[in-house]
């Protein structure tokens, strides 16, 4: 980057050249980071996003995702602008039903001159909310065995069994214990 002068010459005469000035600029670049490292949420949940920019005329920076959701910006953002694209950090919320993967992306200013805007995307990861059934309600007599079929869905680490009363379980972490 900087002013570079050339000069043309039309003869070996110094009288005879002419002068043109060059500017070379610097590139925008942009990336984005979480507050969350890996980037998974829970359905329902958020999370904080920013943008790292350089070069010139960055803003307003414009967010997008490719699932539905929300953006919303923080009052301690370091640019707070009129706009609302002109937020360096941006906090993401899917929509309740989204789950699976989100792409965000972050798209600087096209600048004047001769450099492009420049964009970047990132990957969040929406997991379904955690659910657990336990079966429905059965009787037994005192002292006998009761053989369980649990259901878990979205829960990664699995669940365990407990009881509001006295009885124990073969397995605490298996869905069919006794």
């Amino acid at each position: 980057p900087g002013i570079y002068k050339f000069w043309a010459a039309c003869s070996t005469s110094p009288d005879c050249r002419t002068e043109t000035v060059f500017e070379i600029v610097p590139k925008q670049t942009i990336t984005i980071a979480s507050d969350i490292d890996p980037a998974t949420i829970c359905q329902g949940g958020s999370i904080e996003l920013s943008a790292n920019t350089t070069g010139v005329e960055v803003f307003p920076i414009t967010w997008s995702a490719n699932q539905t959701g929300l953006f919303t910006y923080p009052d301690l953002s370091p640019l707070i602008l009129n706009n609302e694209t002109n937020h360096q950090v941006a906090i993401f919320t899917p929509a309740p039903a989204v789950t699976g993967t989100v792409i965000i992306t972050a798209q600087t200013n096209d600048p004047t001159g001769p450099c492009l805007s420049v964009s970047n995307t990132f990957n969040i990861q929406v997991n379904g909310t955690p659910t657990a059934n336990a079966g429905s309600y059965t009787q037994i007599c005192a002292g006998t065995s009761l053989p369980l079929s649990g259901t878990i869905t979205n829960a990664p680490g699995g669940g365990i069994w407990s009881t509001s009363g006295t009885g124990t379980f073969s397995s605490n972490t298996d869905l069919n214990a006794t």
